[in-house]
């Protein structure tokens, strides 16, 4: 951005939706348009399919190849509203700093790092290079918007709140600071959290980490910290110390940061589980709790470093998949749980049935490592072992199954559906988008769930759409959150969409994804999973439809 730029208008389409012709698309962006707020003759050469595009407010951020960048490092940040795509910011020009510039950054190591928020606010990891930059201060985190951007935090610098000399550094001699950031979040209302390694004068090599965050002001605030090498040396927790912070905290709306940490006990041992800060009030939650309802039974996180990450929403409410111990601390079952500082749910656990699934349930290992979401309303959402849809709801009795492989929305002959849990979206209105593929082929779809009016499929491989009146594209590979032919791919993903971290599905519905096409070309798409009664998509510029057979 140096500076943002202003949308240029678009013209649009308001298109009533015929169910013949299946779910409305927007063309956002296409290889081959011309860039708006670029150089006059600036076009899209392409966009990198696990580098996903990110949406929150209808506000869509990604990075793009362009013509108007021959070092493809210098690939633009896009911002921009939907069908409003506009260069926002370059990787290039003056800093802010005296005598420092922006440097190149390959495309895909800021892939992870890039964000929205509902007020047009987006963020990215940038690098440095000039007077006084070395690689253990050349890395950025950056919050822009149309009026230009400020560095929140710098590589090498003081972590606030800390000893003297306790810098935020790379996690190893030869790793760059942005892997560290990957799990940074930002709240629709500007907050940012974020956790880095520190390296003190005394334990120079040691990576603990911390969690920071910024607030109203901008100012930074360290939240807790590891133990800097020494057990019972980190942040004390209702009388446990923190020993090492998950690299995917997370920050609602309102201020509240959640994430995953292991704690030193003062009776010996170790245990996983969560650090909440609300109100400037530390509290551990799941972590070696008592399950409700189970005597003799506690709960515990086991450590995953940014996988298994906690779902959050603007209530202060968390989700996350834990073991269940007895009193020798051996593991007798699973479960996904729902929690708050004042109470503790268990959603489902082994030897649940699984709704929709009849004569089967929860095995043992079903749901400790389940990515499970959390709406705003507190409804959760997560995937089996198994991946034959997701099971939503707020309990064992009233959990159902969305994207039933036996529902009638599937594109026949391609197989069983089996939903990607890496790739599940979920907002405030406990609506749903996952990525799938197909036993017995290589199909891959993109479907959205409602909880009025079920399953929608967006889009599949195979399809043809129009793209423009009278001029149509098939569908050659497909990308949501970062899901394309990876399976063993791991996202950085929000957990419910009031989090702050990146999703492709926002409060209104709308769904942004990746699509190339049988020609080589390429789009950043949105779909719009409709409000029940509403029949109209509002903006749209092309629309799919399901070829004759």
């Amino acid at each position: 951005m140096n500076k943002g730029q202003s949308a240029c208008a678009v013209l649009a389409l308001v298109w009533a939706c015929a169910a013949a012709f299946g779910q409305g698309l927007v063309v956002h962006a296409m290889t081959g348009q011309s860039v708006a707020g670029g150089h006059p003759w600036e076009v899209y050469r392409g966009f990198i399919i696990s580098s996903p595009p990110r949406i929150e407010g209808g506000n869509i951020v990604f990075r793009a190849h362009t013509n108007g960048s021959p070092d493809y490092r210098q690939s633009p940040l896009i911002v921009g509203q939907v069908g409003s795509p506009v260069l926002g910011f370059r990787f290039t020009g003056e800093s802010g700093i005296p005598g420092v510039q922006f440097a190149s950054i390959d495309f895909d190591l800021t892939s992870d790092t890039i964000r929205t928020s509902a007020s047009g606010a987006f963020g990215v990891v940038a690098r440095l290079q000039g007077e006084g930059v070395t690689i253990h201060n050349d890395e950025v985190l950056i919050v822009g918007n149309n009026d230009g951007f400020r560095i929140i935090a710098r590589e090498g610098s003081q972590v606030p709140g800390d000893t003297p000399g306790a810098t935020m550094r790379a996690a190893g001699q030869e790793s760059t600071w942005h892997r560290a950031l990957s799990g940074w979040s930002l709240s629709s209302t500007g907050r940012v959290a974020f956790s880095t390694p520190i390296s003190q004068p005394q334990f120079p090599g040691f990576g603990s980490h911390a969690g920071v965050l910024t607030n109203a002001t901008g100012e930074l605030h360290l939240v807790a910290r590891g133990n800097h090498g020494t057990a019972g040396n980190g942040t004390i927790v209702e009388g446990w110390s923190v020993h090492m912070m998950d690299g995917h905290p997370r920050i609602s709306p309102g201020g509240t940061v959640v994430a995953a940490a292991i704690f030193d006990s003062y009776g010996g041992g170790q245990s996983g589980g969560l650090v909440m800060q609300r109100d400037a009030v530390l509290q551990r939650l799941v972590c070696r709790q008592e399950a409700p309802g189970i005597p003799d039974v506690r709960i515990n996180r086991l450590w995953y470093n940014g996988r298994s990450a906690p779902g959050l929403n603007d209530r202060s409410e968390v989700s996350i998949g834990v073991r269940l111990l007895n009193p020798s601390g051996q593991m007798i079952g699973s479960a996904a749980v729902r929690a708050s500082p004042d109470w503790l749910q268990i959603v489902a656990r082994t030897g649940d049935p699984k709704p929709g699934r009849p004569g089967e349930t929860f095995s043992l290992n079903d749901l400790e490592e389940a990515r499970v979401l959390i709406s705003g309303s507190g409804t959760v959402a997560f995937a089996d072992q198994s991946k034959r849809g997701v099971f939503v709801g707020t309990s064992i009795d009233d959990l159902r199954l969305a994207f039933d492989p036996a529902s009638s929305i599937w594109p026949s002959g391609l197989g069983v559906p089996l939903v990607n849990p890496s790739s599940i979206g979920m907002n405030a209105s406990d609506q749903l988008v996952a990525a799938f593929a197909f036993q017995g082929s290589s199909a891959r779809a993109i479907a959205g769930w409602d909880p009025v009016l079920g399953n929608i499929l967006i889009a599949h491989t195979g399809q043809t759409i129009e793209i423009e009146p009278g001029v149509y594209r098939t569908i050659a590979e497909l990308s949501i959150n970062g899901f394309h032919l990876d399976p063993w791919y791991q996202p950085v993903l929000s957990g419910g969409g009031e989090d702050g971290l990146p999703n492709s599905l926002d409060s209104a519905g709308r769904v942004v994804f990746t699509a190339r096409f049988t020609n080589n070309q390429s789009a950043v798409l949105v779909a719009t999973i409709p409000a029940p009664g509403t029949v109209a998509l509002g903006t749209v510029i092309v629309f799919a439809f399901r070829r004759r057979r």
